[in-house]
Order: C-alpha cells, then structure tokens, then sequence
C-alpha cells in the first residue's frame, strides 16, 4: 500500500499549522472551519475572505512542501493525496485556456511522454463547467513503474484574479483521483480582494525544463517526485558498473541512514544513495535523533544508538546540503572531502579546535555555526578561500579581527557573536554584508 499519510508529512516538513474544512463543497468561504489563528502569515491566507475562498473535505497542511508547493491535502476516506497552489493570474494564462482545444491539450500529452516517458500509460485531456465560476480545464493521467501504479489528475481554474492548480494523486482508482481534483476545483471562489503573493516561494518549479508555462507548476515533475519516493528508479547500467556495497564505519550512523532510506536490512549500494541531495542528522532534541533527507524524515529512540564518526555519509556523492547537528562530535575531518556541498549547518562539539576542514569547500553558500560557541578557534583565515559565501552564521568568542569576511566579494549576511573587543571598521564598510549582526547587536 503507497503510504500516503508519510507522503503528506513530506510535503510539510515546514508544517505551520493543520486546517479542517468544514464541508464537501459549494463556494461560500465562510462555511469553512475558522483555525485560532493564522500561524504563517508568509504564506496565502485561505480564510482571507477579501481574495478568495477554496472548501475541501480533509486536512489542510499550510507550508512549503516538495518543490516548494504550499498546500497537501490527504483524505480520511481515500488514498487520494492533492497538492494545490493559489497564485495571482498571470497576463499570458489565457493563451493557455484560449487553445485548449486547438494546441495546449496536444501538446501537454507530448509534455507528459517527454516529462515520464515509458512509465506513462495513459493520458487524457478533459474540460468540465459545473456551472459554479466557470470552466476547470484538467488532464488524468496513469503512470507505472514496477509494482506501483499513480492515477493522477491535474485541474486549472483561472479566475479574474488568481488561479488555482491542484495535481490530485491516487494509487487505487482514477475516478477516485478526478473527484477529488474536480470537486476541490469546483468549491474554488474568486472574491477579487487583494492580491496575495507568497514571497518564500521559489521559482525552481515554476517553468523549467520540458514545461513552456512559467506561471504553472509542472505537473509531471510533481508526478516524478512521489514515483521516485515510493519506488525509487534502479540504477542505470552505466552506474551498475561503478557500484559497489557499502562498507559501514559507525554502527550508529549505520542505522540512521538506513532508517531513512527505509532499508533496514539488506546491503546497502552506493547507487541506493544517488538521489540523496540533503541529508541531516540532528541528536541534541531529546531522547531521540531526528534524521531527514530531501525526501523523508524519520525519528529513532537515542536508547542503543551511538555516532561517533560521520565518516560514513562521504557515500553520498551527491550531497549539495549537509546539516549535523551532534553535539558531542569533535571529528569533522570527513566534511572536508564534501566538495560539493553548499550549505553547511553545524552543531558539534565546544572542543572543536579549527575550522580547517571548511577550506576545500569552495562551492559553500551558507554556514551556519549558531547553535553553540567555539572558543577553540583562533584563526579564521580559512574564509579567504570561500569566495561564493552569501551567509554566515557563525559564534566565535575569541575572534577579534573581521576583516577576511570584508573582503567576501559574495557575502550578504554575516552574523557572529565574537570577543567583545572586535574591531568592526572594515565589515561596516563592506557595502555588499547587507544583513549585519554582531554581538546580538544589528547593525544594519
């Protein structure tokens, strides 16, 4: 059984709070069920009855979830899982509902061969008006790979001022998967207030390879991504010829890693962690390590589990963001040979002596060193080589001079709790550190 209800945390490991909507349809917003509060005023306010209203039957999740998509929506009485996106109407929109008929609905089933290729078994183009605020203009698609089979169905609503996008994925039945996307898109009531943007959001969904509109997600890649977590692709046979098992060093670090790729036991292939582009491991939260990779987070009981080397996550040869967060590590020598990483986050030892192992990382963005002090190091010469930094965070007491951090061509946020007696001069004259911080102090 396709685990959905996993799928759902997924997609909100930002989680900022659970709606329930309090009917099964119609257009009137306020038969939903009012939360306490809005807790993330960031993001779109559903209940905001001055822009627009969307009623469902489930759960809401408001949030960034995969691909940066804000909303998923699971159902008590289905497996069917909705992703959906409220966003302003963009001025080119009616090219894509004008040639519906004509161009658009040809050309989504070529974008949904190139998008899946041989997993695709189905494809259909649908238009559907229930007379409620105009037509939904939609597409159901099967796609297959192994065992497991998706019955997607992807509905547009382009109202006045904003338009809706709900990409509705059931591993049962197709007819389950379009009830769901067309009657949420039926409830979908443009009020014509105000307009909301969500700031946060990025633009890596928005347009992209194979997908002509930059206004809309790319349903298809959406598609992929809950393939690849339930049935991840086997290796390729070019990669069958570089692969190899997994010789563990740290027992503990063992069992966190194949927690998280959900492979208890068996061997473990180098391959089985190509995929794997952010990885974190957190151990100072309780009686529990918190493990979480782009894909899935898991928790696991402390009780019998010691990490003592992080030697072993070097077998993910694609890692781009590594967050550890273990408190009574002093060994962070393997993190060195991470040259891909571009996002660091440090928790580890007070002990830590140097920040050497920092040096071939020439690709880092960000670093963040704030969750605990290491009045260890002397020396931060190292940062001369980090030319691509744009984020520091960082807690040095002994640091008196910041003048390499100046020099940063890149660097836009610095912030560092340092000696008291730091010489300021040269990062307050560096035009470029727009977010400056010292000593809990704001500068600019």
């Amino acid at each position: 059984m396709v685990n959905f209800k996993l799928m759902a945390l997924l997609a909100g490991l930002l989680i900022s709070g659970v709606y329930s909507a309090g009917g099964t349809g119609g257009n009137d917003p306020g038969s939903q069920t009012e939360p306490a509060q809005n807790p993330q005023t960031a993001y779109y306010d559903l209940l905001d009855d001055g822009a627009y209203g969307l009623n469902v039957e489930g759960q809401w999740t408001i949030g960034p979830g995969p691909d940066a998509i804000p909303w998923a929506i699971w159902f008590e009485d289905s497996e069917a899982f909705l992703l959906a996106d409220v966003q302003p109407t963009d001025e080119d929109s009616a090219g894509f509902y004008e040639t519906w008929e004509s161009g658009t609905s040809s050309l989504l089933g070529q974008l949904a061969k190139e998008n899946l290729g041989e997993e695709l078994a189905g494809f259909t183009p649908f238009t559907e008006d229930t007379g409620s605020g105009g037509p939904i203009y939609g597409m159901e698609y099967t796609y297959s790979r192994g065992d497991t089979t998706f019955y997607v169905t992807v509905c547009y609503r382009f109202c006045d001022a904003y338009t809706l996008e709900l990409i509705s994925i059931d591993p049962d039945s197709q007819a389950q998967s379009r009830r769901v996307a067309v009657n949420t898109a039926d409830s979908f009531t443009d009020l014509g207030g105000p307009r909301h943007i969500a700031t946060a959001r990025p633009e890596v969904m928005l347009g992209g390879e194979n997908w002509p509109w930059k206004y809309l997600h790319n349903p298809f890649a959406v598609s992929a991504y809950y393939m690849d977590i339930e049935s991840p692709p086997p290796p390729s046979e070019e990669r069958k010829l570089t692969d190899y098992e997994i010789r563990w060093i740290d027992a503990g670090m063992e069992i966190l890693v194949r927690a998280v790729i959900d492979k208890p036991e068996g061997t473990v292939m180098s391959s089985d962690l190509d995929r794997i582009e952010e990885f974190a491991v957190i151990g100072w939260l309780g009686d529990f390590y918190r493990v979480r990779t782009n894909d899935r987070m898991v928790e696991l009981p402390r009780e019998g589990i010691t990490v003592r080397s992080i030697e072993d996550l070097l077998e993910f040869q694609n890692l781009r963001v590594l967050d550890v967060e273990l408190t009574e590590l002093e060994d962070v020598r393997p993190i060195a040979s991470m040259t891909g990483l571009e996002s660091l986050s440090l928790m580890v030892s007070p002990e830590l002596k140097d920040l050497e192992f920092l040096r071939p990382l020439e690709r880092l963005k960000t670093l963040m060193m704030w969750g605990g002090a290491y009045p260890n190091v002397t020396d931060i010469s190292v940062f001369q080589n980090l030319t691509q930094l744009k984020s520091v965070m960082i807690i040095l007491p002994e640091i008196r001079d910041l003048s390499v951090f100046a020099a940063l061509p890149n660097l836009e946020q610095l912030w560092i709790n340092c000696h008291e007696d730091v010489n300021l001069d040269a990062v307050i004259q560096a035009k470029q550190i727009r977010d400056l911080m010292v000593n809990a102090q704001t500068i600019r």
